[in-house]
């Protein structure tokens, strides 16, 4: 499996670590840093996503022990692209979970980068009692698919700004870096193949032949045309169309609360 690194994975690590600290240890091989870009990483990503997307979509009931209110809302994932490249060499190059928030009056908001981390499984016995909440008529209205618009037309725009404006900052310094080095060396073998030009006309016999020069000029001429197309092709960048990849129904501690104490009343 290739990760969007362009690194494959190998079939065998002598040693790994997530600490740059460990990277280097005495009497050991060298370990691999593994991070979220490493390619190994990255597999691991897609497989675990490839085995647990389908439960994803099946969504959860979870509750927010910080909400005293009454009215259930649902928390929405949606998996946003950022691609480069055209024809057949598009890949990946950023992507990135975001969270819409919906209820039951159809307000439509960003749920923060990470709310899931403030929500709690309910209790089996919670999980029964809240379960006619699962047939209220405006999870069935179209919300999924309205989080979705409403992901693509405000949330997707930032995540593309940020990614076209990293990418073209990288993409203007790489190529003034090529441009400069390129063509300072093109000019140089160029010079140099007209001063022995000057010699072989005076009849003096260099260890290097013009030509060769003027064939290595030409090499470089072509190696940074090469390299502009690849710039031009890194420097396209197209946002894919938001996909909704799992989503949860949020009770809130209110309601909880009241229906147990409905119960013991």
């Amino acid at each position: 499996q290739i990760s969007d690194s362009r690194t494959p994975v190998l079939t065998r690590y002598s040693r790994i670590c997530f600490d740059k600290s460990e990277i280097h240890v005495d009497g050991k091989p060298m370990a691999d840093l593994v991070h979220p870009a490493h390619p190994l990483m990255a597999a691991l990503i897609d497989l675990v996503l490839d085995d647990l997307q389908r439960t994803m979509r099946e969504g959860a009931v979870l509750l927010d022990p910080t909400d005293e209110g009454t009215d259930p809302s649902l928390l929405l994932l949606v998996d946003h692209a950022i691609r480069e490249g055209d024809g057949d060499k598009v890949r990946h190059i950023s992507r990135r979970i975001q969270f819409v928030r919906a209820d039951a009056g159809g307000d439509m908001r960003f749920a923060g980068w990470a709310p899931h981390l403030d929500l709690k499984p309910l209790d089996p016995a919670d999980l029964a009692r809240v379960q006619p909440l699962l047939a209220q008529p405006w999870l069935a209205s179209g919300v999924e698919a309205r989080a979705v618009r409403h992901a693509a037309a405000m949330l997707a725009p930032q995540h593309y700004d940020e990614v076209r404006n990293r990418r073209e900052r990288q993409v203007d310094r790489t190529r003034s870096a090529v441009q400069q080095r390129l063509t300072r060396e093109i000019n140089y073998l160029s010079t140099q193949a007209a001063k022995l030009d000057m010699e072989v006309a005076a009849g003096r016999q260099p260890r290097v032949q013009p030509v060769q020069l003027r064939r290595r000029a030409e090499e470089l001429a072509a190696r940074l045309d090469t390299r502009n197309r690849e710039l031009d092709a890194m420097s396209h960048v197209v946002s894919a169309t938001p996909v909704l990849v799992g989503g949860a129904l949020v009770v809130p501690a209110g309601f909880e609360r009241g229906i147990l104490r409905g119960e013991q009343g």
